[in-house]
């Protein structure tokens, strides 16, 4: 097993992440740069050539180590990445049955099938989140909304808040710990001490332009004050 996991750190995450960096759509949205074609080059190049090895290896076997293990708990991201970036997996049909058979046990399906949440937050909920129930970091990527410190908070301080006329900002957001909306609501308007739940809104993907993301709600807090 071990020989498969420093094989995975060497030779297969660096070229991995090169390509995925270049070719999937959320990741090349994150960095928001070209890239560099001879890098990207090199790293098809790299893959080309150890690929076969996990070919060759799974050729008398269904799971990296023999058995199911962690293993191929590290290959799984990689080669997830590299699928969402339409890597052509047609040169290697064993690993690509791997693949599926790794999609296709339950904790991954529970994970795939589950609903996820984002809270979308900026200002002091991104350092401060207090008991703000979320499940991720937070990520620099949110929705742009037009955010301005428009409202005068509890203990007098200017607070950043949804504001109509104002320009739109880039927002944080975290994936929720919580897997119902009401929760995840609730969770929220304690942090902000909102008196009504009303105030915390819900955004689904379905009101959003990128079909690939990944996250099927995001919650925030409509704390616009005229």
């Amino acid at each position: 097993m071990h020989r498969w996991l420093f094989f995975q750190t060497a030779h297969v995450s660096p070229p991995a992440v090169t390509v995925f960096r270049a070719t999937h759509p959320r990741v090349k949205a994150f960095w928001g740069e070209e890239p560099e074609v001879a890098a990207v080059a090199a790293a098809r190049k790299e893959l080309a050539r150890f690929l076969p090895l996990l070919e060759w290896r799974l050729s008398d076997c269904e799971w990296l180590a023999g058995e199911f293990s962690i293993a191929d708990i590290a290959y799984a991201p990689h080669v997830f990445m590299l699928a969402g970036g339409n890597f052509d997996f047609s040169p290697y049909p064993r690993l690509h049955a791997w693949f599926d058979r790794l999609q296709a046990r339950p904790a991954w399906r529970k994970d795939r099938d589950a609903m996820k949440i984002a809270v979308i937050g900026w200002g002091s909920i991104v350092w401060d989140p207090g008991e703000l129930a979320t499940g991720s970091r937070w990520h620099s990527d949110g929705p742009e909304l037009p955010v301005e410190f428009a409202r005068k908070s509890r203990d007098g301080r200017l607070t950043l808040v949804i504001h109509e006329s104002s320009s739109d900002q880039r927002t944080y957001w975290a994936l929720s710990a919580l897997d119902t909306v009401e929760a995840a609501r609730e969770s929220l308007r304690q942090r902000e001490g909102s008196p009504s739940i009303a105030t915390i809104r819900c955004t689904s993907r379905d009101n959003r332009r990128d079909e690939t993301d990944p996250v099927e709600l995001r919650v925030s807090a409509d704390l616009f004050e005229p």
